[in-house]
């Protein structure tokens, strides 16, 4: 330990290495038998890209103003947990129960049991393409109007 750091040496002092300075710690050597990831901010230079918590590894939309990142959008984001891969809009509060939580409220989802794709417009009417419907048409009502296929 000196004043610019914490060294380290594994010949017994022959040659050091950087372990820790005021600017950062090197990740070469680091080795972990498990991470807790309860809230980790994955950044690219000033604009956040990930962030790794316990409800899975999510990207939010951030907004950004004359190129600078101004915060997150929470409620638009990718997520990646047990259940799949998913899209929310519109919901910062949406923790999923089931994979059938993911199905009925994301946008898209690839999950363990398929894969859904939403369209969202103003008048509360959707478009959704499934693995297991097909093609159905919904009013803003949440009736079907449309089905097209079934395969089997």
């Amino acid at each position: 330990i000196v004043s610019g750091g914490i060294f380290l040496t594994s010949d017994g002092g022959v040659t050091w290495s950087t372990g820790i300075t005021g600017k950062g710690i090197n990740a070469n050597y680091l080795t972990a038998g498990q991470i807790n990831t309860d809230k980790i901010n994955i950044m690219n230079g000033s604009f956040p890209s990930f962030r790794w918590d316990g409800f899975g590894l999510s990207a939010y939309k951030f907004e950004t103003t004359n190129n600078q990142a101004t915060n997150f959008d929470y409620g638009k984001f990718v997520r990646l947990d047990q259940y799949g891969l998913y899209g929310i809009t519109g919901n910062a509060e949406f923790i999923p129960s089931s994979e059938e939580d993911v199905r009925a409220n994301a946008n898209f989802a690839l999950t363990w049991s398929g894969f859904s794709l939403k369209s969202t417009h103003q008048g509360g009417g959707y478009i959704s393409i499934t693995s297991d419907n097909d093609f159905q048409v919904f009013d803003g009502n949440g009736n079907e109007r449309v089905k097209i296929g079934y395969l089997e």
